[in-house]
């Protein structure tokens, strides 16, 4: 598992090893708009022809169009039927779409001005072209997110179950539809945390499990009561630790407060927020609560 973080031009999302969500072994990616005209139906059709190997979809979802590139010959794991031919485009058909409905709940469909057209996910062929796509990331990392748009790793599909999947993908498109990615100064544990945050319902877990690093880490003092600090940032605690506090500020101000903060585009996410927990229990009792 990498624990560097790559640079500013990427947001991405770790695998993280365990938890229910997979089978025992299994590798599990947790992750990390003004409406198109005609971009309200979530009907989807494909684009004309293959290119290399590659098919090419086209899905009105209701945060526009989406164009999604899936290898022709897709192995998806043991954990859902065969991701060959029409069952693995009608599959990813349905990921991006309940990707999509679950960032329109929280962020709505209005996109960043100059950032209005289609967005695109890749699912790569090989590691070579996702290194190649991704700065040169292996694939520990599960998928990432930069101007040219989102790209996954192939083992998102050889490796994780239907809820991993549906969870990458969401807090990739969810980096994507902000825009953040290139010159977004968004502070780390805010723009992860709140991806995180964002795609976490679409598969139902206890938080010991969506969160085991965290879990292993509290009883041993390891956790403050602010944000994860700078040297955790690209770390799997990092992640756990962001997406804990982005929920702990949710819990505790509301979603729209959460939503406008990280719209804000804040350099000190941390100041900013503080006068969100002010007043309340403290992050680390928040947490004790959670993780029984």
């Amino acid at each position: 598992m990498r624990t560097s973080y790559a640079c500013a031009m990427l947001s991405r999302r770790h695998f993280v090893l365990g938890g229910v969500i997979a089978p025992a072994g299994a590798i599990l990616g947790l992750a990390g708009c003004e409406r198109r005209p005609g971009g309200t139906s979530s009907s989807a059709e494909a684009s004309g022809g293959t290119d290399g190997g590659v098919s090419s979809l086209t899905i009105d979802t209701v945060l526009g169009r989406v164009v999604l590139r899936l290898p022709n010959a897709l192995d998806e794991g043991a954990s859902s039927p065969s991701g060959a031919g029409d069952d693995a485009s009608a599959q990813w058909r349905a990921r991006v779409e309940a990707a999509a409905h679950r960032i329109a709940e929280v962020w709505g469909t209005t996109r960043p001005a100059g950032l209005e057209g289609d967005l695109r996910v890749t699912l790569c062929r090989d590691d070579a072209e996702f290194a190649a796509s991704a700065d040169g990331l292996d694939a520990g990392t599960a998928g990432v997110t930069t101007r040219q748009g989102v790209f996954l790793a192939p083992s998102v599909a050889s490796s994780l179950t239907e809820g991993g999947r549906r969870v990458v993908l969401a807090h990739e498109l969810t980096h994507l539809s902000l825009g953040q990615f290139g010159a977004d100064a968004t502070q780390w544990w805010l723009k992860e945390g709140a991806a995180e945050w964002t795609a976490a319902p679409l598969v139902s877990v206890p938080e010991r499990s969506r969160w085991p690093t965290l879990a292993q880490a509290a009883p041993q003092k390891k956790i403050g009561d602010s944000p994860p600090p700078q040297e955790q940032v690209g770390t799997e605690l990092g992640y756990e630790w962001a997406h804990a506090y982005v929920t702990y500020l949710a819990d505790g101000a509301g979603t729209a407060r959460v939503v406008a903060l990280v719209r804000a585009r804040p350099r000190d996410a941390t100041a900013v927020a503080a006068p969100l927990v002010a007043g309340r229990e403290s992050f680390t009792t928040w947490l004790s609560g959670r993780l029984r």
